[in-house]
């Protein structure tokens, strides 16, 4: 099956994405129609954008869709999966350019809370309790 035609079983990609699309769309108190209307789409294209059954959008679909949800448009392409995890930038310059009013040593705190909340899912995979230590 080519990547661009609809699935019976939407990728994660599609359900990260639609999930994330309809969360958007209803904090910003938008109907499907009129959200539609602002990115340029039919309404029924965008219910199934939001339920994870179309193919994954053209990266000029997610630029529209960024700008009337006012949101990042890297954080689309990411979810959508057209760009990886190596495209983007380190955690760590990513705060540095948008917290520059930050101190470097919160800058550097925030990285490491990062990692030991990675550390600490990682060991409690499988587990419903997630997180069980405090961080120190």
């Amino acid at each position: 099956m080519k990547n661009n035609e609809p699935s019976d079983h939407p990728s994660l990609a599609q359900t990260q994405l639609g999930a994330l699309l309809e969360q958007r769309r209803l904090t910003l108190g938008l109907s499907q129609k009129e959200a539609a209307r602002r990115i340029g789409v039919s309404p029924s294209y965008l219910n199934r954008l939001e339920h994870g059954i179309s193919a994954n959008p053209s990266p000029h679909i997610l630029n529209d869709i960024a700008r009337a949800y006012t949101l990042p448009p890297a954080d689309l392409l990411v979810v959508a999966g057209h760009l990886t995890s190596s495209e983007l930038p380190t955690l760590e310059s990513y705060l540095r350019a948008t917290c520059a009013e930050l101190p470097s040593t919160a800058i550097s705190e925030m990285v490491r809370f990062c990692e030991y909340v990675k550390e600490c899912y990682k060991r409690a995979a499988g587990h419903e309790d997630g997180i069980t230590e405090d961080y120190n």
